[in-house]
Parts: C-alpha cells; sequence; structure tokens
C-alpha cells in the first residue's frame, strides 16, 4: 500500500525533478505571468536544455485535447494489464484490451503506446497468456488503428523523421534522471509470488523503456516526441517508489541510500511543482482578452491590440448570424504577421498551428485558410485559392476576372475584408478595397482602418442597411 501510494504521487509529480533543482541553484527565480507566453518563460529556467514542455507534468493535463483523456485511459489499460498478466482472468483482460482500444481512438501516439507496451510485455512476460491477451487487444485495437490510417491518409503535415546522437539521448533522460536512479533498486521481484509479481514488474519495465527509447531516436510531427517522455514518466514513478522502499526494508548501508536518493528526488519534486503550480495559479487570476457571449466569442477592444480588427470580428458576426444561405469571408490569410488581441496571438506565422482568427471570430466559413493542423496543405485547390488571395491583397492592377469568378464559384454570398489605404494591417500594400470596388464589390462598412466588402449587390444592400441601423 505505501509503495503504491507513493507510486501515485512520484507519477503524477516526478516529471523534471531535476528542474526543480535547476530552479533551485538559480536562486528561485519567480515573476507572475500574464500570457501563456510568458508562462513558458516562467518554467523554462527548470528544463535546462531539453524540451520546454517537459518542464511541469500537469500542465499537458489540463489541455482541451485529446491528450488528457487518452492518457487516463492509457493508465487504466495499463492498470488493468497488471492484473491480466498475474493470471489472465476476467475482468481485466477485457478491461485491458477495451481501455488500450479506447485510448488508441482518441490519441494514436498515446494509444499506440497502451497497445505496444501490454503487447510486448505479454510476449516477453507471460508467454502462457498470450493467445488470452492478445486476441482480444488485437480487436479492440483495431477500430483505432483503421482511423489513424486513414487520417494518415490525407495528412499533409510534417513527417516521421528518425534521429539518433548521445546529445538526444541525454535530453530524453534528463527530465526523469532523479527517477531512474530508484526505479533501478526496484527491479527484483521477492516474496512466494515472485514469477507474478515479476510479470508486472516487467510490465513497468516495458512501459518505462519503449516510450523513452522511442523519444530519443523518432521525430513526431511538431515535435511531440516530448509526450512519450511524459508517458514513460508514469511507470518509472511506481518503479522508483517501490525501489526507494525495497532500499529501506534491505536497512544498513542501502537504508542510507535510500535516505539520500529519496531527499534528492523529494526535494526536486518540491521545488519544481511548488515553481509550476504557483506560475499556473498566477495565469489563472488573469482575464483572457475575449468577449464572450451566448454562441459567441470575440476578441476584447479594451484589451490593446488591433482594436479595428477586433471591432470588424463583432460586426462580421452579427451581421450575417441571419444570413442563408451562409456568406463566405474572404481574408488575407497570408498576412506576414497574425492580428494581436491584448498580449495573445492567436496564429503562428511561422508553423501554422492553427488556422486564421476570422473564422473563430465571425463564426463564417473561409474561402480560404493557411494550412494547419486543421487544414491538410494538399487539400483540393487550396494552392490555387491561396494565389488568389495573394494577387488580390498584394499585387497592384486591377482584380483578374478568373478571380473574380473563382471567389463566386460557390454560388454563396461574399464578404472580404481588407485593410484601407494600404495602412495597418496591410501597410506598404495596394489600396485592395479599391481594387475590389472597381471589379464590382460593394463596401458596407469601414472601421478607421478596417472595410468590409460584399457581393451580390442586394446582400451589400442588406448589410448597408444593417450597418446604418447600429
Amino acid at each position: 500500500g505505501r509503495r503504491e501510494l507513493l507510486g501515485i504521487l512520484l507519477a503524477l509529480f516526478g516529471l523534471n525533478a531535476l528542474g526543480g533543482w535547476l530552479w533551485v541553484s538559480e536562486g528561485f527565480p519567480w515573476r507572475s505571468p500574464e500570457s501563456t507566453l510568458e508562462l513558458l518563460d516562467v518554467l523554462r529556467v527548470s528544463v535546462g536544455a531539453w524540451d520546454p514542455r517537459l518542464a511541469f507534468g500537469f500542465s499537458k493535463l489540463g489541455n482541451l485535447s485529446s491528450y488528457p483523456a487518452a492518457l487516463a485511459l492509457l493508465v487504466g489499460s495499463w492498470t488493468s494489464a497488471a492484473h491480466a498478466l498475474r493470471h489472465g482472468a476476467r475482468p481485466w483482460v477485457g478491461t485491458t484490451a477495451l481501455l488500450a482500444g479506447a485510448s488508441l481512438l482518441v490519441n494514436p501516439i498515446v494509444g499506440g503506446m497502451a497497445i505496444l507496451v501490454v503487447g510486448v510485455a505479454v510476449v516477453l512476460f507471460a508467454p502462457g497468456l498470450r493467445a488470452r491477451i492478445l486476441l482480444p487487444l488485437a480487436l479492440c485495437a483495431a477500430p483505432g488503428a483503421f482511423l489513424a490510417l486513414e487520417a494518415g491518409r490525407g495528412y499533409g503535415g510534417e513527417p516521421i523523421g528518425f534521429v539518433f546522437t548521445l546529445e538526444r539521448v541525454a535530453l530524453v533522460l534528463a527530465p526523469v534522471s532523479l527517477l531512474l536512479a530508484p526505479a533501478l533498486f526496484g527491479l527484483r521481484a521477492g516474496g512466494s509470488d515472485g514469477e507474478r509479481r515479476g510479470r508486472v514488474i516487467g510490465l513497468l519495465l516495458v512501459a518505462t523503456v519503449i516510450p523513452l527509447a522511442l523519444a530519443a531516436v523518432v521525430e513526431l510531427p511538431y515535435d511531440n516526441q516530448y509526450k512519450l517522455v511524459r508517458i514513460g514518466a508514469l511507470p518509472l514513478g511506481c518503479l522508483a517508489a517501490k525501489g526507494l522502499f525495497d532500499l529501506l526494508d534491505a536497512g544498513g548501508p542501502r537504508r542510507a541510500l535510500a535516505g539520500f536518493l529519496g531527499l534528492a528526488l523529494g526535494g526536486g519534486v518540491l521545488a519544481n511543482n511548488a515553481l509550476g503550480f504557483s506560475a499556473y495559479l498566477a495565469l489563472s487570476t488573469r482575464e483572457l482578452p475575449l468577449a464572450e457571449s451566448s454562441l459567441a466569442l470575440a476578441p476584447d477592444p479594451s484589451a490593446g491590440g488591433d482594436a479595428e480588427r477586433a471591432r470588424a470580428y463583432v460586426w462580421l458576426a452579427s451581421a450575417v448570424r441571419d444570413e442563408r444561405p451562409r456568406p463566405v469571408l474572404v481574408v488575407d490569410v497570408l498576412a506576414e504577421r497574425p492580428a494581436v488581441f491584448g498580449t495573445h496571438a492567436f496564429t503562428d506565422p511561422v508553423r501554422n498551428l492553427q488556422g486564421h482568427a476570422a473564422a473563430a471570430f465571425t463564426g463564417m466559413d473561409l474561402w480560404c485558410d493557411r494550412p494547419s493542423q486543421a487544414l491538410d496543405a494538399r487539400a483540393g485547390g487550396l494552392v490555387e485559392r491561396l494565389e488568389v488571395v495573394w494577387r488580390i491583397y498584394r499585387e497592384d492592377g486591377e482584380l483578374a476576372p478568373g478571380d473574380k469568378d473563382r471567389i463566386l464559384a460557390l454560388g454563396r454570398p461574399v464578404l472580404v475584408l481588407v485593410s484601407g489605404g494600404g495602412t495597418g494591417y496591410n501597410a506598404g500594400l495596394p489600396d485592395v478595397a479599391r481594387k475590389l470596388e472597381r471589379a464590382g464589390f460593394t463596401r458596407v462598412r469601414d472601421f478607421a482602418r478596417e472595410s468590409v466588402l460584399a457581393w451580390p449587390a442586394d446582400f451589400a444592400a442588406r448589410l448597408a442597411r444593417a450597418g446604418d441601423s447600429q
């Protein structure tokens, strides 16, 4: 019981214990972060040269993504597998397979580790149970594997790569280094039930080694291999707890060694989590520069930044709410810098982790968006549409008839958002609004630097009247 309780605590809090000592050695530097970027800067003091996303174990558990849910299913699967490997009886075999398969459905990286670890552990440590466990595991993995393969066929982002250097291995092991030392002393299985206990220890060992080894040699899209280190830290925390208690029970010099390792690990864990939780607590008191209302989310113009663009988004969301068919919006998705509201940039101009902010803030379909995690770079017609956007917002001269026909080809009303007079958002660029007016679009609303133009004429007239009444 004591081992299991400490194992749970170290699994949850033990990641980057070494970073806690780095923070201490720097003299406890800390400031109250006011944005997510500042939060990363606050935590970066505890990561040395390794990935800053490994600074604080709890940071990923609050993500609004598939990762936390898949991780919970992975932990449930491995916990069930610890029972299934011992005796192969109900309900643990079925629970192991169902939870691992569900994890794969939710997130292929996390679920892939759940399936792979259980499969390897069964083959290595429970040969008599292979058929009993591997068959239901394969059946439950099939739906998730099918979805992952289907997604892979349409994936246009970064590829998976393989790199191996000793420096890379060191950067993978550093965040879990203080867990590794006591874990080495927890690999012995003793007692009258030694063989079955050995299977569980083997499962924990495989669940540690496979993710960490893969993190050292695999480059996942968007550097997601850091998630493998996080996964490996969970079973490693359980092994570290067992190792500490085994050393204590051995007595003599080993008890002193347990005290030294426990102090090193415990001190690092306390310091690192003090830094992490205090930083997140400070950030939680800061309001995002967003105005929330029923079925609508808008940037808060009072928060500073591009207030005129914020006003344009708010007006667009309101003006087209009841229009049928729904209009499409043309916006400069190729802008060299994203619009900034307050201290937050809602797009990444370098790696395009997100699409253009206009889709979220107006509730409209974009005629063309930038490639991102949500939009495959190989989507049909995307290159041609991006070229049209470039010609509209970047080139002088008249709007080509072919470009206009392409924009109107959907048969839906069209709105175009531009910055007027070659200032502000489009500084040094052509006067796009006048170019569009000469092509037959109608200006329906001006916001100092921002202008909204519409097509066709009757749609533009309705919006203009709506604008006059506001």
